[in-house]
């Protein structure tokens, strides 16, 4: 923590964008050999020798010829809050059947505590935190913006509501946001005819398909939907805006991959706890190389060691 206050302090690390996700630590057994026709990858029940704490998770999904199959692993996961820049703030490491969003409402928690970040801080994550608990602490308690695509299983009514949760017009097509407006203490989303919003674009049919009669209206058809409570419903999916925040998305995936130089995916020890302190470190050297780079006075190579290491 105080390796990141200091990057704080000096600018390099900004409190404004926090990017959350996961990614898994294979346990040290054999039932992770994908090779072994006599591994274990569906009883959850029964443990790998000498590893107590791991569980059994989804790790990826694979295409092969004629046969598309989920894999699974034994082991954890490690979760992370990094901000844009690409610095991890708060991290940590847990048997694989937590959830993210679990995780991440701890995570969030542990972010305040330590960095005090102000109001409307931008918060992005893929699908796995798509759950209300999760839009409540952000929005609600930490004052904060959601940006999270929605997750189509977490969709109660799949006929009136397209696949960014943005309500269908008559004629199945996804409507067009048009901004929120409030009514006494009610809150509501207004969205539009698409074909009317946007009738440059090929992407609609000239006319209605349905032959809606407010079709001949300024705006078509329109539709409300109230968001007084709801802060899942708050979020402008959609919208150009939403789509240029949520491309931030991809300095986490990076982060990543930076993190797999340190072989953090497969780890070599038993306990958890030890899993823990290994996961800790290798999180700890991302720290230590932003700060390395500024104190060598090189600010822009915070997260390029190989790179400023050879130009010193």
């Amino acid at each position: 923590m105080k390796l990141n206050r200091k990057l704080v302090d000096q600018g390099i690390v900004t409190l404004d964008t926090f990017i959350m996700d996961s990614k898994p630590v294979m346990a040290a057994t054999r039932e992770n050999n994908f090779k072994n026709p006599n591994r274990n990858c569906r009883d959850k029940k029964k443990k790998p020798k000498r590893n107590p704490a791991a569980t059994l998770g989804y790790y990826s999904y694979q295409k092969l010829p004629g046969d598309n199959k989920f894999i699974f692993f034994w082991g954890y996961r490690t979760h992370v809050i990094v901000s844009r820049e690409g610095i991890p703030l708060v991290e940590k490491t847990l048997p694989n059947n937590v959830s993210d969003a679990e995780v991440t409402r701890s995570l969030i928690k542990k972010l305040k505590r330590c960095f005090r970040f102000k109001k409307n801080s931008i918060f992005i994550g893929d699908k796995a935190y798509d759950l209300k608990e999760l839009y409540n602490l952000i929005v609600n308690n930490m004052k904060s913006r959601a940006f999270i695509p929605l997750n189509p299983r977490n969709t109660q009514d799949e006929k009136i509501f397209g696949p960014n949760g943005i309500p269908l017009c008559e004629a199945g097509l996804e409507m067009k946001p048009a901004g929120v407006w409030t009514e006494g203490l009610r809150k509501r989303s207004k969205f539009r005819c698409p074909i009317k919003s946007d009738p440059r674009t090929n992407l609609y049919p000239e006319t209605c398909p349905v032959e809606h009669p407010s079709f001949s209206n300024v705006y078509g058809c329109t539709k409300n939907l109230d968001i007084t409570e709801d802060a899942r419903s708050q979020v402008p999916r959609g919208t150009d805006f939403f789509k240029k925040i949520y491309r931030q998305r991809q300095t986490i995936e990076q982060y990543f991959s930076r993190l797999g130089d340190r072989e953090v995916e497969q780890t070599t020890h038993y306990k958890l706890r030890t899993v823990q302190n290994q996961m800790t470190i290798a999180h700890l050297s991302h720290s230590l190389v932003a700060l390395a780079a500024v104190q060598m006075q090189r600010p822009e190579k915070i997260r390029c060691y190989r790179t400023y290491a050879y130009e010193s």
